[in-house]
């Protein structure tokens, strides 16, 4: 639902600076994702029953969320406005906040959380390291070192998550025993 919302306001900042058929043609793509998702969601999240079942539902799960994070690793490229340090602060700060955001929120599927940080922040990395001037490149390291670090507290919160779930199942294991 974030998502949803925070797009059109995207397109709303970047409105005067961004070609408007770009804009919407983005808004359009991130809408019909985001769409898909949930449709995905509600039509098979009960239904995994089998291993097989569950495979298939990682699949999903992937693509979706590879398809999530390439249409908001795009605005990186596509919102990216030369010459206004502004609007590039504003991009910065818009794909820190939905990389740092995936990474707490996602834990219990690191593949998905690993796929949705690449996809994310590499466009605007290498958008800004095109640049090819000092202060760009002192952009894109420092975005660089966010990622890294972003990377280790996912891996620190994926390992805190799954031996929670390991005690869980111990606790049950012994109370039923």
């Amino acid at each position: 639902i974030a998502n949803i919302v925070l797009a059109p306001l995207m397109v709303m900042l970047m409105w005067d600076k961004v070609s408007h058929s770009a804009l919407q043609v983005w808004l359009a793509t991130v809408c019909s994702v985001h769409a898909a998702e949930f449709f995905f969601w509600q039509r098979d999240h009960n239904k995994a029953t089998t291993v097989s079942d569950i495979r298939r539902w990682d699949s999903i799960f992937r693509r979706m969320t590879a398809l999530a994070a390439i249409a908001w690793g795009s605005a990186g490229v596509i919102m990216f406005v030369p010459g206004d340090m502004a609007y590039q602060a504003l991009m910065i700060c818009v794909v820190m906040g939905l990389s740092a955001g995936a990474a707490t929120s996602n834990p219990f599927h690191p593949p998905s959380m690993f796929i949705y940080q690449l996809f994310i922040i590499l466009p605007l990395l290498f958008r800004i390291a095109w640049e090819n001037d000092a202060t760009h490149w002192i952009l894109a390291t420092m975005l660089s070192l966010f990622c890294f670090f972003v990377f280790n507290s996912a891996l620190k919160l994926i390992l805190t998550f799954e031996l929670s779930q390991r005690r869980r199942f111990e606790n049950e294991r012994l109370v039923g025993a």
